[in-house]
C-alpha cells in the first residue's frame, strides 16, 4: 500500500509469521502452498529485515520515501535491545508479555511449547529465537483497577504491593482468558489461592504484579529446559513496555528469576529497532556490534531474594497453577500421547494401515462407548465428567475430540495430505 502497488515484498520475520514459510530455508515451502492450493506467485518476495522495499508513493508525504527495514514488531524490539548474541533474551511488557530468547544460528526446536521462529535476518542470514506468549501482564493490573476498583490509577498498585503482609501467601493465577505459554490451555480460567481474613487490596495488588514474574520464570525455565546452552551463561533480561516503569515489579521479576533485569534508557525499543534497521540499510548507522556498544542501562535490578524463599514461593505458584490447569489436563496428555504416535504413523507404508486402520478404529470406537456407559460419571466442581481409562477425567467434548481424531486417522493413513493437517492441527 505504501509503493501504490509497485513492491510486493516483506521481510523473513513476517513470512514465518504466516505458517507458509519454511525457516529454515527463507522461503515459501512449496508443500504448503502446494497443500493449500496457493499460487506462490500471489505471495510476496520475501527479503532481509534491513533491505530496500521501494519508495513510498510522492502522493502520501509529497516526496518518495525510502523504506529499508520490515521486521515484526517483537523481533523489533529484539533488535532495539541489542540482543544480536546466542543467549541474550528480552521481554516486552504491555498488557502481555512476549519473551524472545536469541539462538543462534540454531532453529531449536520446542519441546516445552514454546514458538520457534525468525528473530531476524541480515544479509541472507538469518537468526533464531524461542518465543513464549503471556496473556495476561499489565491487563491484570487494569483489572485492580476497572474490575474490582481497588486503585483508580495503575502506578497506586505498586504502593499497595510495597505494603502488603510479607507473612501472606497470596497467588493469582490470572487465566482470564487461558494461560499461554509454556502452558497453552485456552480452557483454563483465573484463580486466587490463599486468601485469608487479613486479605485486602494491598495482597491483591502484590499477587497481580507477582503474577507476571511468576510466569516470565514459567518462560526462562522452558527456554532454559529447550537450549542448554542458555545455562551455561548468567541470563540478563532486558525488558520494555509500560510495565517497567514500575521499580517494585522489575525488582521482583530479578527476584523470582534469580537473574539481574536491565531497564534500558530508551524504552520505545519496537521503534527503535525498525529505525536502526533502516539505518543500517541505508548505510547510516554501523553494525550491529557496534550499535550494540550504544545501548544504554538506565536501571540493573539484582536479585535480593534468598534461594530459600524463591523456591518456595515458585513452588506455592506451581501448585496454584497445576489447580487451575488440573481439570483441563486430561486433553493436554492426550495430546502429548497422540502426536508421536501419529507422527511415526504417517511414516508407516499405507499397505499396513489400509488393511489395521478399520481394526483399530473400531476399538476406539469400542472404548469410547465403554468409557460413555451410563452411570459411570460423577460431578466434579459442579460439572459432570465420566471416569477415564486414561487415569484422568475427560470431559463428554474432549471424548469426543478423540472419537473424531480416531475417525480422521483412519483416512490420514490413507494418505489424505488435507486431513493430516486436520489431525496435525487438533494434536
Amino acid at each position: 500500500h505504501l509503493t501504490n502497488g509497485k513492491s510486493h515484498v516483506t521481510d523473513a520475520t513476517n513470512a514465518a509469521r504466516t505458517m507458509l514459510c519454511n525457516i529454515h530455508t527463507g522461503q515459501w515451502d512449496k508443500d504448503l502452498l502446494r497443500l493449500f492450493d496457493i499460487p506462490e506467485a500471489l505471495l510476496p518476495e520475501i527479503k532481509n529485515s534491513a533491505d530496500d522495499f521501494g519508495q513510498t508513493d510522492a502522493e502520501l508525504f509529497g516526496v518518495a520515501v525510502p523504506i529499508r527495514s520490515l521486521i515484526g514488531d517483537q523481533q523489533s524490539a529484539t533488535v532495539g535491545q541489542a540482543c544480536f548474541e546466542a543467549g541474550m533474551m528480552k521481554s516486552t511488557y504491555g498488557t502481555g508479555c512476549f519473551a524472545l530468547l536469541n539462538t543462534g544460528a540454531q532453529a531449536v526446536v520446542s519441546k516445552n511449547r514454546l514458538l520457534t521462529t525468525i528473530a531476524y535476518q541480515l544479509g541472507g542470514q538469518r537468526t533464531y529465537a524461542l518465543e513464549g506468549s503471556i496473556f495476561i501482564a499489565g491487563a491484570a493490573v487494569q483489572w485492580l483497577r476497572d474490575g474490582l476498583g481497588l486503585i483508580a490509577d495503575a502506578a497506586e498498585s505498586n504502593v499497595l504491593a510495597q505494603n502488603a503482609d510479607p507473612s501472606q501467601s497470596l497467588y493469582l493465577v490470572p487465566a482470564f482468558v487461558g494461560l499461554g505459554a509454556p502452558y497453552w490451555n485456552a480452557e483454563a480460567r483465573g484463580a486466587v489461592f490463599g486468601l485469608t481474613r487479613n486479605s485486602g487490596p494491598k495482597e491483591f495488588a502484590l499477587a497481580a504484579l507477582e503474577s507476571v514474574a511468576f510466569q516470565t520464570a514459567d518462560l526462562m525455565q522452558a527456554m532454559r529446559a529447550d537450549w542448554p546452552d542458555a545455562g551455561e551463561t548468567q541470563t540478563i533480561l532486558r525488558v520494555d513496555g509500560g510495565m517497567t516503569v514500575s521499580d517494585f515489579t522489575m525488582q521482583r521479576l530479578a527476584d523470582l528469576l534469580a537473574a539481574p533485569v536491565d531497564r534500558p534508557v530508551i524504552r520505545e525499543t519496537t521503534a527503535l529497532g525498525a529505525a536502526y534497521l533502516a539505518g543500517f540499510a541505508a548505510g547510516l548507522l554501523p553494525e550491529p556490534a557496534e550499535f550494540a556498544q550504544q545501548w544504554q542501562c538506565e536501571r540493573r535490578f539484582e536479585p535480593a531474594l534468598t534461594e530459600q524463599v524463591r523456591q518456595k514461593r515458585l513452588q506455592g505458584w506451581r501448585k496454584a497453577v497445576q489447580s487451575v490447569v488440573g481439570g483441563n489436563v486430561a486433553c493436554t496428555h492426550l495430546r502429548e500421547l497422540l502426536f508421536p504416535m501419529a507422527t511415526v504413523a504417517f511414516q508407516v507404508p499405507t499397505r499396513f494401515w489400509q488393511r489395521a486402520a478399520p481394526f483399530l478404529f473400531l476399538c476406539g470406537a469400542g472404548l469410547l462407548v465403554i468409557v460413555l456407559i451410563p452411570g459411570v460419571g460423577r460431578e466434579v466442581n459442579g460439572s459432570q465428567r465420566w471416569l477415564s481409562l486414561f487415569f484422568f477425567n475427560l470431559q463428554p467434548s474432549e471424548l469426543m475430540k478423540l472419537f473424531a481424531v480416531l475417525y480422521a486417522a483412519d483416512y490420514t493413513v490413507r494418505k489424505s495430505a488435507h486431513l493430516q493437517i486436520l489431525v496435525r492441527g487438533f494434536l
